[in-house]
């Protein structure tokens, strides 16, 4: 199991403006119920899919361009990139483990977490990644994790995005 993980990956100002983007009525998201097909109760969340398949598909994928731009990776190596918003529930629930890719290879999933909240990314059953503001988490998409909901803030946050080497 071999992943990164950065605090502080953007500067304050660059954190804030893309938190402050995705919180405002403006920013469009969209409702998935059965959350990794999985039909319970409090198992969904609303996400933007801005790239899927190498194909732009959204007006505010510049949004996200001071993470690519940091990571050196040109927008025609991403295979996906959405953002995520689970609001928080009473109790923390566990989304199904899934996978983004099989066979790893040339391909690495990132994963940046737009704000602080005591939801958390399970890699493989075993390690624990908290969500913490600003901090960028970067793995073997095709290894199985996971994410959960929140009980301590009105919602999580993060950015998703699926890339080659």
């Amino acid at each position: 199991m071999n992943f990164e993980i950065y605090d502080d990956f953007l500067t304050e100002y660059q954190a804030n403006t893309l938190e402050n983007a995705l919180i405002k009525s403006d920013f469009p998201w969209y409702y998935h119920n059965n959350l990794n097909g999985k039909n319970k109760i409090g198992n969904f969340y609303f996400n933007h899919t801005l790239i899927e398949d190498g194909i732009n598909h959204s007006d505010f994928t510049p949004l996200f361009s001071c993470i690519l731009s940091k990571l050196k990776i040109n927008q025609s190596k991403i295979l996906r990139l959405k953002a995520n918003l689970y609001p928080r529930t009473q109790l923390r629930v566990h989304h199904h483990s899934h996978t983004d890719y099989e066979n790893g290879g040339e391909k690495f999933t990132v994963l940046y977490y737009v704000n602080t909240n005591n939801g958390y990314t399970i890699i493989d059953g075993k390690k624990k990644i908290k969500s913490k503001k600003n901090r960028i988490l970067i793995f073997d998409g095709s290894v199985p994790h996971h994410s959960t909901t929140c009980t301590d803030v009105n919602c999580r946050f993060t950015v998703n995005f699926s890339c080659f080497l």
